[in-house]
């Protein structure tokens, strides 16, 4: 038991002393490794310590390496840098040599007249100068008599002049001459001559050389303006002068500086034997040889009109001066039978461009459709005139509204005056366009005495046959454009004129004014622009010193004047043109690729902007620059400014041009042509030329050279230039509508080489007109430029809304152009139009005899900038008529279960977001699309109701998540999208997004807003779906919009009893309910619309108009003004003339001022 107790005690000992050891072995293992851990925790700084001695080591060594770098490159720098100082410098002092020595030359030639006093006695030693020009005067001077007294008279002439030697022209350098004039008075005029008289005298002779370079005036720009000769022109000149009042000459005497003159005591009689030999020589040189010779004669001219002889001190000190600078601008003078053979051998080539125009038999000319459209107009206005209405709006021969929105243009009134003289309108077209092809011809002789006679006809050939006048007459028709082209030239003749310092006159100012108004008359889109051009080519004129700042007023006063003068008719289509937003979207910019293209000018392209032979001539001015005068120095950077225009990559800046919307930068073309073509061919006269190009035959040589490159690339594309449809149009026209009873057909083109959208009419077979902008002006240009977008596209749903809406009843189709035929097929039978018969390459299809309403059905609202071209994707959609979202009320939101923000725009954006989370509220589903949404001022990124978009940039094909489904979208986005990729932040729901480097991009989803759900689409799929047609992208779209991409034909209604009279539509209609209808006549503003006679309210659709209709039998009257051209509007043209008037009085009296004074001055003295 004890020994049980013991080794149970033993036990429990050694158990207590296993845990005690137990416990050791613990408390040291945790001492081991809390050692151990403090030492990985210094292990790990010392790794870190390391690290960071590594990157600050390598940091050290990429610093100094940096600096290194930087330290040896701008030790290059600065090394470069010197080196161009240094050639600076040696350059300058290199021209610093040049002309110490050209001074020393000078110098030298003075040295022989160092004595303070040279007087030249013996004339015969004279022979030793170079006397290279006529005298001024041949008249024998009277012998001296007997004289009473001398007196002296000390004048100073403040000239410039240089010294030419072997060739070389030494520097330009002023001067002032004192001269000192030493005359006898006669014993029988010892009491009345007056020193006023001799001063008069002495300033005529030497007044006009007064601050000029001698060298470019008379007689000095053909001899030598050295000391020696002026002193001899001078006392030559005066004594001729003093001759005419009785008194005699004894001695001029010149000083060139206070120590050193020349004095001449006699007259150089071998002036008067070479300007008689001369005299005799002159009228059998040939032309180019008279240059000279003409061009002394006008100095002479400028130097005797400059000063009045019957001018006194008195007159002296009441005349307040006129300051003028005058830039002589050189002319080349032609005789009359060279000119004559000139114009006959314009006359004939335009005859031969236009043969085929002219001597054509019946049909054998392929007539464009534009053309015929144009030409069925003028018929129409040759009809309204035979009744006495001389400006027609409406037509009772088109169902979809007016003849236009403003009053037919001049051209048309040209052609229905050609009309009254030819048995049909077609022949009177054809004379139109051969006479406009000679007009344009012959206006480049304007321009003959800057470029020389038969230069100018180079150019006139050359213009006939440049490929965008010939496009305007055979490829467009356009009748307006083909005038106001040919007159371009003419224009530049007329503002060249401007341009010299010419005293004005009636007969010059007259015609500039009458050509200003005929532009403008013509196409007031051109006049625009010929006016922003006007003043860049001045400007530009002015700073070569092709002008005077006085120059550059009158220019810009007389087009001024002239485009106010034709206010009374521009006024009432300002408003179209200034704030038509469809057409400053729909603008075209050729690329320089594309239009370099030979193959493409020389296909049957509808414009035909910028060919190579730009180029050439571009380059043929850059080679003869230094030959060229400052004025065709500026007409040439103008002309590139001008084409420069037309290129896709300045579409930004001409968009910020004053009245871009007015115009296309393809307009710009024709102006530029006239301006290059000009600068090309014009030279300075052999007279005042100098170098490789002025050798025998190598000026003319070259500018054959260059005016046979020119026509060859025109020659290529003249045989090319034709109409694919307009033949067969013409035979659908004769055969489709004047079998069986017609009432009224609308027959649409969509050929793609007529780029605006042409159709025709007929009425007893000539009822062809067009659906277009030159037709309805801009009211509906939105939709047909629309229309064009959606034929290049091949969207076939949207070209038969389109064409139901305008009331079309037939379709002329080319059957090149439709790529899908059986979908075009399915679409058009869809609409309710069958095919009725084929041609060649041409197919027609027919809905109906008669005009028809529209039954509306609208699936939904587009607002914004992009409203469009969404709509051609999804044409159930409805184009709202504002891109301003506050523009809009609810209720009439309220309208539309689905509206679209694609590009909208808001004045005040705290109304815009009240107005969507109110229509959002009411039940309506409102979709914003970022692409286009105004950026805050803050944040610069895009944002509406909370919501911003971040940009992304979308290089890889999208694997877009959402819908229970993977979407996969191509990148396929078109070269012209302007907006970026915005990704919507801020959603509180997220619907479909894809992968951005690792994050969740948003593309769709929601934002909760006052208890409104409003949806947010963004990466810019909706512009991504309209460009690249991709089934994905519209799948994705349709699926967030909701609505379908094929279009529901809407009900029609027919029209019966349609009629008008002038400013009243009147039609009838019968329906079995009430319905909004859609009539096919532009919202136009002014009109009014009557049920059964009772006013009713009117609204806007697409730029049509809009009614609510009651059911049964109806009478819908719809009112207009009968005419555009108002009081007010007559008033300021008045306005304008008396302007014009009162500038010519001010102008004629500051220049007639001092001669009236003169006179009556002189007559107090007798």
């Amino acid at each position: 038991m004890n020994l049980e107790l013991v080794e149970e005690a033993d036990t429990i000992e050694l158990v207590n002393n296993l845990k005690a050891d137990l416990e050791k072995l613990i408390n040291e293992k945790e001492l081991l490794e809390q050692e151990i851990q403090h030492l990985s925790v210094r292990l790990e700084e010392k790794s870190n310590e390391e690290k960071i001695l590594e990157l600050a080591f390598s940091e050290a060594n990429r610093l100094a390496t940096l600096t290194q770098d930087e330290a040896k490159h701008r030790a290059i720098k600065v090394v470069s840098e010197a080196e161009v100082k240094v050639a600076e410098y040696f350059s300058q002092y290199k021209k610093m040599e040049n002309e110490i020595e050209q001074l020393e030359n000078e110098i030298q030639c003075y040295s022989r007249f160092n004595e303070e006093l040279m007087s030249i006695q013996n004339m015969e030693n004279l022979a030793l100068y170079d006397f290279k020009n006529t005298p001024v005067s041949i008249k024998e001077i009277s012998h001296i008599k007997a004289t009473v007294y001398s007196f002296m008279l000390v004048a100073f002439v403040n000239a410039r002049h240089f010294v030419t030697f072997g060739g070389k022209s030494g520097p330009v350098h002023a001067h002032s001459w004192q001269v000192q004039i030493d005359a006898h008075v006669p014993t029988e005029k010892a009491e009345l001559v007056a020193f006023a008289r001799i001063i008069d005298q002495v300033k005529k002779a030497m007044g006009f050389y007064e601050n000029k370079v001698l060298n470019e005036v008379f007689p000095f720009d053909q001899i030598q303006p050295t000391t020696e000769n002026i002193s001899l022109y001078f006392f030559n000149r005066i004594e001729d002068l003093l001759d005419e009042v009785g008194l005699f000459l004894g001695k001029v005497t010149v000083w060139e500086t206070p120590t050193r003159g020349i004095e001449v005591t006699s007259r150089y009689e071998e002036f008067d034997r070479i300007l008689s030999a001369e005299r005799e020589e002159t009228d059998s040189l040939p032309e180019i040889e008279q240059t000279s010779i003409n061009q002394r004669e006008v100095y002479k001219e400028i130097a005797a009109a400059a000063f009045d002889e019957t001018k006194t001190m008195e007159e002296e000190q009441l005349e307040i001066p006129v300051i003028v600078r005058k830039i002589p601008i050189s002319r080349h003078p032609f005789k009359l039978l060279p000119f004559f053979i000139a114009v006959i051998t314009v006359g004939l080539f335009a005859i031969g461009i236009n043969y085929q125009i002219l001597f054509s038999v019946a049909g054998h000319f392929t007539w464009n459709t534009d053309a015929i459209n144009n030409l069925f107009k003028a018929e129409y206005l040759y009809h309204t005139i035979s009744k006495g209405n001389m400006t027609p709006l409406l037509t009772e021969y088109w169902n979809t509204g007016p003849t236009i929105t403003y009053h037919l243009t001049l051209p048309y009134y040209l052609v229905a005056l050609i009309r009254f003289f030819s048995p049909d309108i077609f022949l009177a077209g054809k004379y139109y366009l051969a006479t406009c092809t000679l007009v344009g011809g012959l206006s480049w002789f304007l321009l003959a005495r800057y470029v020389g006679l038969w230069p100018a006809v180079l150019l006139s050939v050359n213009w006939m046959l440049w490929l965008d006048n010939v496009s305007q007459i055979f490829a467009q028709g356009n009748i307006a454009m083909v005038l106001v082209i040919n007159l371009l030239p003419a224009f530049l003749g007329l503002v060249l004129s401007v341009m010299g310092g010419k005293k004005p006159s009636l007969s010059s100012f007259l015609p500039k004014i009458a050509l200003v108004q005929v532009i403008a008359l013509s196409q007031p889109v051109v006049a625009v622009i010929l006016g922003l051009c006007l003043v860049v080519y001045f400007l530009l004129a002015w700073i070569f010193k092709a002008c005077s700042f006085v120059d550059v007023f009158k220019g810009i006063f007389f087009y001024f004047v002239g485009l106010m003068t034709s206010a009374w008719w521009l006024l009432p289509i300002i408003p179209d043109l200034f704030f038509n937003k469809a057409m400053k979207g729909s603008q075209e910019f050729l690329g320089s690729i594309l239009t370099s293209d030979m193959h493409y000018t020389a296909g049957p392209a509808f414009y035909l902007h910028w060919e190579i032979a730009f180029v050439g001539v571009v380059l043929f001015v850059l080679l003869t620059w230094n030959a060229k005068p400052a004025w065709a120095k500026s007409l040439a950077v103008s002309g590139v400014l001008f084409s420069l225009l037309t290129f896709p990559f300045m579409q930004k800046f001409y968009q910020t041009m004053p009245f871009s919307q007015m115009a296309w930068p393809a307009d710009f073309s024709g102006i530029a042509a006239v301006t290059l073509l000009a600068s090309a061919f014009a030279f300075q006269p052999r007279s005042e030329g100098q170098g490789f190009l002025y050798k025998k035959y190598r000026l003319e040589v070259l500018l054959i050279v260059i005016f046979s490159f020119m026509m060859s690339n025109s020659i290529l594309a003249f045989s090319e230039e034709r109409s694919n449809a307009s033949k067969v149009a013409e035979g659908f026209v004769e055969k489709s509508f004047q079998e069986g009873q017609v009432w009224r057909k609308a027959l649409i083109d969509l050929s793609p080489e007529d780029s605006p959208t042409t159709s025709f009419l007929l009425d007893n077979g000539l009822s062809k007109r067009g659906l277009g902008w030159i037709w309805q002006g801009g009211a509906t240009s939105g939709m047909l430029s629309l229309q064009n977008k959606g034929m290049e596209m091949q969207y076939y749903p949207y070209l038969m809304r389109t064409s139901l809406f305008h009331g079309v009843t037939s379709l002329l189709i080319k059957k090149d152009s439709i790529r899908r035929p059986e979908e075009f097929r399915q679409d058009a039978e869809r609409a309710g139009y069958r095919f009725l018969s084929e041609q060649e390459d041409m197919s027609l299809w027919q809905k109906s005899d008669q005009p028809f309403l529209i039954k509306k059905m609208t699936q939904g609202l587009l607002i914004g900038k992009q409203a469009g071209l969404m709509a051609l994707c999804f044409p159930g959609m409805e184009v709202g008529f504002s891109n301003y979202l506050d523009d809009y009320s609810l209720d009439y939101l309220s309208k539309y279960p689905v509206v679209v923000l694609t590009g909208a725009e808001w004045s005040s954006v705290s109304r815009a977001e009240k107005l969507a989370v109110d229509y959002a509220g009411a039940g309506g589903r409102l979709i914003v699309d970022l692409a286009g949404v105004p950026k805050s001022v803050l944040s610069k990124q895009p944002e509406f109701l909370g919501v911003y978009g971040e940009p992304v940039v979308l290089s890889d094909p999208l694997v877009v998540f959402g819908q229970e489904k993977n979407i996969y979208l191509s990148q396929t986005l078109s070269s012209n999208a302007e907006n970026s990729s915005y990704v919507p932040m801020g959603l509180d729901k997220v619907e479909l997004s894809f992968d951005y480097y690792g994050n969740t991009a948003p593309i769709f989803g929601y934002k909760e807003v006052g208890g409104a759900r409003i949806g947010f689409l963004g990466a810019n799929v909706a512009r991504r779906a309209i460009f690249s047609g991709d089934d994905a992208y519209l799948k994705l779209v349709q699926g967030v919009l909701d609505i379908p991409v094929d279009f529901t034909p809407e009900t029609t209604v027919p029209l019966t009893n349609f009629q008008t009279t002038p400013g009243i539509y009147e039609m009838k209609y019968q329906f079995d309910q009430d319905f909004t209808a859609i009539v096919p006549v532009p919202a136009l503003k002014g009109i009014k619309v009557y049920i059964d006679g009772m006013p009713v309210s009117s609204y806007v659709f697409e730029d049509l108009l809009q009614l609510d209709l009651p059911a049964g039998s109806h009478t819908i009257k719809m009112t207009y003004p009968i005419s555009l051209i108002k009081t007010e509007n007559i008033v300021v043209s008045l306005c304008a003339i008396l302007l014009a008037l009162i500038g010519y009085l001010i102008q004629g009296r500051r220049v007639h001022y001092a001669g009236g004074r003169r006179e009556e001055l002189q007559s107090e003295q007798i």
